[in-house]
């Protein structure tokens, strides 16, 4: 039996799940708050007109150059009043209808017309959180992250909140009649993923002394170490057994200029660094930079860029994310197979064929974070170590 999915499904990828927000649910909803005072000066149009035009003797105020002006009035709050239970109710019904929830044994995504529109990552999930609808009772959310709504307007008056801007805020699988029994899948796979990562972290380093010679310490993902940024304020782990340093850097990741580049040092000798970078004992590596600096980079800006060669480096693509989140920072990702190129050092060339390079783009809305993570094509295992590694990232 075909599930509508199989177009975005890959090979061998299965679904445990898949569903859709019920519209019923989402048209009941009660958004509060944000827009009070905005109500309170409507119902007082509406008041003072209908007052006005009811008096006897009062010329001043029901001559007809005052019934035009108050028409006027009388006829924009009717418009707004459309506007809010009509117009924006379509438009979020119409948004909602698009969307599809899919869990598959690889991945946890958000369908909007078909096509993935957002891809969460092992952390995210597991931050996930059941919340019952308001005024759609026996209905439920799984929310993993959510965005701060700015609720007043550049003059500093608190402004109307849309319902599809509201529930744009929160990212999940909105509006459930079997929310809990989703959550306890939702549960499962992640215990299930944590394993996978686990088992193969185990069996990579097997290989690795087998194909390599090199002595291995446990690097599973329970031995994870953390490192911390005190200047820029983000933390990640790297497994116990792996090589770790770190400098400084000016210039972010997308952005040209002559610096000279700091030597590597170990995390705790110089405060300042932006830039850490772990590997191990086959070449696998994980490097993050971190700048404070406005967004400019896009996946569609890079794609349509002359800097694409540049900045992703050499090699055939074989993956993107458009919209992906790590630990509710929002970014892109990018990723290359590249065999003997330049963008492969010479000491990796000895370990395997073809190696992967993918490469992160996240902003919070302050700091860029640029992700590059690199493991052998043939090693399935030293990927998923990667994600382990990248799902530990977050501010601090």
């Amino acid at each position: 039996m075909k599930s509508g999915f199989e177009h975005i499904l890959k090979e061998n990828e299965k679904i445990l799940w898949s569903g859709q927000p019920d519209l019923q649910a989402i048209k009941q909803t009660r958004y509060t708050g944000g827009g009070l005072i905005n109500k309170i000066i409507i119902v007082g149009f509406i008041a003072a007109f209908v007052w006005v035009m009811s008096r006897d003797g009062a010329t001043w105020t029901t001559g007809p150059a005052m019934n035009w002006i108050w028409l006027a009035v009388a006829a924009s709050t009717l418009w707004v009043i459309y506007k809010r239970k009509y117009l924006d109710r379509k438009e979020l019904m119409q948004w909602t209808g698009s969307l599809a929830y899919v869990i598959s044994d690889k991945r946890i995504l958000i369908l909007r017309g078909g096509a993935i529109d957002y891809a969460a990552d092992l952390g995210s999930v597991q931050q996930c959180q059941l919340k019952p609808r308001k005024g759609s009772s026996g209905f439920s959310d799984l929310i993993w992250e959510k965005r701060a709504i700015e609720v007043r307007a550049s003059g500093g008056n608190i402004r109307y909140v849309s319902p599809l801007e509201r529930e744009q805020a929160e990212t999940g699988f909105k509006a459930l009649a079997d929310a809990t029994s989703v959550k306890k899948i939702l549960d499962d796979w992640v215990k299930q993923q944590q394993l996978v990562i686990q088992n193969q972290d185990s069996d990579s380093v097997s290989h690795s002394q087998t194909t390599t010679g090199a002595d291995s310490d446990d690097s599973t993902i329970s031995k994870f170490e953390q490192f911390v940024s005190p200047c820029y304020g983000f933390s990640i782990g790297f497994p116990a057994s792996w090589e770790i340093s770190s400098r400084y850097r000016k210039l972010a990741f997308g952005k040209t200029g002559i610096e000279r580049e700091a030597k590597w040092s170990t995390p705790g000798s110089k405060p300042e660094w932006n830039v850490i970078r772990g590997q191990n004992e086959i070449n696998t590596l994980v490097e993050v930079q971190v700048q404070k600096i406005a967004a400019f980079n896009t996946l569609e800006s890079l794609m349509g860029s002359s800097r694409l060669a540049m900045a992703l480096g050499e090699g055939e693509i074989i993956d993107h994310e458009a919209s992906i989140s790590i630990n509710g920072i929002p970014g892109f990702y990018v990723t290359r197979q590249a065999g003997t190129g330049s963008i492969l050092p010479a000491q990796v060339k000895e370990i395997a064929s073809y190696w992967c390079v993918r490469k992160y783009v996240l902003h919070d809305g302050e700091y860029q974070y640029y992700i590059e993570a690199m493991w052998p094509a043939d090693h399935q295992g030293q990927q998923d170590i990667c994600r382990a590694i990248i799902a530990t990232l977050k501010p601090c």
